[in-house]
């Protein structure tokens, strides 16, 4: 994916809009997906999203490295998403959200309703790992971690989650420990 994303940032950074518009529709579900992990609200995931699709056409000139496009995506909704947060205190209302259509339903949406009830930290590493699918190379860039903290506090934060989930279905267990 990185390749075909460098490729499309590249036109993209020429001026043309139909790359971005691809960049936009092959990233969307996932950055609102992260969104929703951190802010815990469909609304205000969706707006952080745009938001960030918005900042990251009228920043893309000064992008470096078209090759890390998603981390440096991420990080912007990150950043957006834990502003909002700020702004509106952290009693941001825990909304039950469906999952995106490219999510296996049922062990998506138990993984997500889990993930709620960890710590703020815990939750946005395993979302990154478990619903957005980013790498720990991804995860570290986004983060501004090294490669071996992403790892020990995915280490950490699995650990959390496999004691909420003792208990809970095996296949959500398993989604957990990969």
């Amino acid at each position: 994916m990185a390749t075909a994303d460098a490729a499309m940032v590249r036109r993209a950074q020429r001026g043309d809009r139909t790359a971005f518009a691809e960049l936009v529709r092959s990233h969307h579900a996932r950055l609102i997906s992260a969104a929703r992990a951190l802010v815990r609200d469909a609304d205000a995931a969706e707006d952080i999203s745009q938001d960030a699709f918005v900042d990251a056409y009228r920043q893309l000139p000064t992008l470096k490295r078209p090759e890390r496009f998603s981390a440096w995506l991420f990080g912007i909704a990150r950043h957006k998403a834990l502003n909002h947060l700020r702004t509106v205190g952290r009693e941001v209302p825990s909304a039950t959200v469906e999952p995106p259509p490219s999510d296996p339903p049922e062990d998506r949406l138990a993984l997500r309703e889990k993930l709620d009830c960890l710590a703020e930290r815990d939750r946005e590493i395993l979302a990154a790992k478990y619903l957005q699918d980013l790498s720990y190379e991804e995860i570290a860039e986004t983060l501004g971690l090294t490669v071996n903290a992403v790892r020990v506090r995915c280490c950490r934060a699995r650990q959390a989650l496999r004691e909420l989930l003792s208990g809970s279905d095996s296949a959500v267990e398993a989604e957990a420990r990969t």
